[in-house]
């Protein structure tokens, strides 16, 4: 079935050619086309100018002998002097206008794979294979536009250029013409190996460039580097970086020699051709089958026409090679399957019932597990070295590995491992729900399902009747709100990161000030009030770990919203704080639907109904005093937090109804 899918989404270099023409098309139209006429007489305006050597050079002869006057030898030279300024211009400008035309084109290529991006379901980014996929298509974006344009001047400048040589050639002698094939066949040959090995090569190096691009994060990257100096990581990670990276190079390098020395071998066979074309030539002359100006012009125009087409095929048709395999992984990338659903208006909010769910990661990742691009098994920790050592074969396995990893040795499948198993509860409208459980559970997943940024693998989920798969994302998250436990810090100021859940709305600072009251934060306390910047790299301030879990809250709370959750959003603050928060929450949840997901059983107590998970199953349901006043995973897991919580911060808590 894998392999299917595989063949289904290849697409051929034309339809690739094809697609990004278009793109090209829409990006820069009248540039594209200036530039593909100006191509056109660039590459017919050499032929020509080798034309026009020969009237000269016959001239000059015939001048020389007294066959003919001096004014039409200087005629001749005057043609020639014109024909040769009228080349440069079209060369200077064919120089030109690629530049301009590329920096349209790669925005608009930029814009197409960050909206490719927004409109694929949120599940693909827990599929490692689909990580690889998202990798290649970045690489390919950079490569795209001077595929297009390598494409575009083998078919504007250099076709042109060599069939009017060919048909000049033919006219004076037709074995002549045979010089574009003998140095065009052998260099080409050696291109279309060199399209197989470096898409190969692509498809290798994917998931170790996503592991070391990961491990020089670790090193460097602004929001690990505490973390990583403390502890004295950074050697660690050094050490995995230059692994991964030296692998990286082994694997390039041999795929690099490989397409090189057959590349070498054709262009022995290509200057073999060369020096018979000028036996030839020099042979025509002497047995007066051509002029002395067509002799003198061609052999002139034959380093032009050797050295052209080295350019073509060498350089324009080796990097399209090189880049072939990368291209096409960006336009897989744009075809690959999107969330489905209807982008209509939302239906009135109501109740969300949950019906049979289960729902599994894709394969190796369980719930708050985010792969690198490898997996993280003992045996392949305990061949780590041994991995590295083994170059392009070692990959090959382990992929052959990861696809067949879930089949038994018997040839069985083995049993889908859930991270939420059968679930079915409703959500009533105005009802605050709490969701407790140990690490891995399925609470965080459960809530997914819930928004709807998840879709359930069997049973259903649905908002006021209507089946979340039949809504787009849009549609689902219209008038939703969640903050959760790994909130995002955006290096903007302090009205931008609360007022960014919810762009379109009114941003006075009347409605700033109630948000920030909820989240318990002030703006009184920055410097600049709202506009004070919350990052140093741009000449502003850093927040603490709970003072940007406050800001993340107070930007959960300023989306309008009839659906809140809170996925554990006040892990960097002390229990009374939370409780305070909690209660703030309270007040603003009134007749709307609230999902609370908590490790702090104490807090829980102000919601109408408590949803105990474990091992991805409901394994409870009820109020506080229904499930403590019974044995169960529920009783089991607050009297194990009971003596976290004094009896002064329990009383904080208000009832919500």
């Amino acid at each position: 079935m894998k392999k299917q899918t595989e063949k289904k989404r290849e697409r051929s270099a034309a339809g690739a050619l094809g697609k990004l023409l278009l793109v090209m098309m829409k990006a820069a139209p009248v540039l594209f086309a200036a530039n593909i006429l100006l191509s056109v007489f660039h590459g017919v305006s050499f032929g020509v100018e080798t034309m026009m050597q020969q009237r000269f050079f016959d001239k000059a002869v015939d001048a020389a002998g007294g066959e003919t006057g001096i004014l039409q030898a200087f005629l001749a030279l005057a043609f020639l002097g014109i024909t040769n300024v009228a080349c440069q211009v079209l060369n200077g400008a064919a120089n030109f206008l690629p530049g301009v035309v590329e920096g349209k084109a790669g925005a608009h290529l930029s814009r197409l794979i960050h909206e490719k991006i927004a409109r694929l379901d949120p599940v693909v980014f827990e599929d490692t294979e689909k990580l690889d996929d998202i990798n290649k298509a970045e690489q390919g974006k950079d490569s795209a536009f001077w595929y297009v344009y390598n494409v575009i001047a083998i078919l504007t400048f250099y076709i042109p250029y060599f069939a009017f040589m060919g048909w000049y050639l033919f006219s004076l002698k037709p074995i002549l013409a045979s010089a574009i094939v003998i140095i065009f066949l052998p260099t080409a040959l050696a291109q279309l190996l060199r399209v197989k090995v470096f898409a190969h090569l692509e498809d290798d190096s994917a998931p170790v460039r996503r592991e070391y691009e990961y491990y020089e994060t670790c090193m460097v990257g602004r929001e690990y580097f505490k973390e990583t100096r403390l502890l004295g990581g950074f050697f660690y990670f050094k050490k995995l970086y230059q692994e991964t990276l030296v692998c990286l190079q082994k694997l390039r390098f041999k795929a690099t020699m490989k397409a090189n020395l057959f590349e070498l071998s054709m262009r022995v066979l290509t200057v073999a051709g060369y020096c018979g074309i000028l036996w030839m030539l020099y042979d025509a002359l002497m047995k007066q089958e051509v002029t002395v100006g067509a002799f003198a012009a061609v052999f002139n125009s034959l380093g032009m026409l050797y050295s052209i087409m080295e350019e073509v095929i060498c350089r324009h048709m080796a990097e399209m090679a090189q880049n072939t395999g990368s291209i096409r992984n960006y336009l897989n990338f744009l075809a690959m399957e999107e969330r489905a659903g209807q982008q209509r208006e939302a239906p009135g909010w109501g109740d969300i019932v949950l019906e049979n769910v289960s729902f599994s990661y894709p394969a190796g990742n369980m719930e708050g597990n985010r792969s690198i691009g490898k997996s993280h098994s003992k045996e392949e920790k305990h061949s780590k070295e041994e991995k590295h050592s083994k170059e392009e074969k070692q990959f090959k396995e382990e992929k052959q590995f990861k696809e067949e990893k879930h089949s038994k040795e018997d040839g069985t499948a083995e049993p889908v491992k859930y991270a939420v198993k059968n679930v079915s509860l409703t959500l009533r409208k105005g009802e605050t729900l709490a969701v407790v459980g140990e690490n891995g559970s399925g609470k965080s997943t459960l809530i997914r399902l819930i928004a709807g940024l998840y879709l359930p693998g069997e049973g259903s989920v649905k908002k006021n009747g209507v089946d979340t798969r039949e809504l787009a994302m849009g549609a689902l998250t219209a008038r939703t709100s969640a903050v959760f436990q790994k909130y995002q810090r955006y290096q903007m100021t302090l009205a931008e990161n609360i007022s960014i859940s919810d762009a379109a709305a009114d941003c006075g600072k009347a409605r700033l000030d109630s948000v920030c009251e909820m989240a318990g934060t002030e703006a009184g306390a920055f410097p600049r009030g709202y506009e004070t910047m919350l990052s140093r790299e741009f000449d502003g301030i850093d927040l603490s770990g709970g003072q940007w879990q406050r800001v993340a809250i107070a930007r959960g709370f300023f989306r309008s919203h009839d659906l809140i959750i809170l996925d554990e959003p006040t892990a960097a603050i002390d229990p009374y704080e939370e409780t305070r928060i909690y209660n703030r929450f309270a007040e603003i949840a009134r007749d709307k639907s609230a999902v609370i997901v908590t490790h702090r059983l104490g807090s829980v107590k102000l919601a109408d109904r408590i949803v105990v998970m474990k091992d991805g199953e409901a394994v409870q349901t009820g109020t506080h005093e229904e499930l403590i006043a019974r044995e169960g995973e529920y009783k089991r897991l607050y009297e194990a937090q009971e003596q976290w919580y004094s009896e002064t911060a329990s009383a904080l808590l208000l009832p919500l109804k």
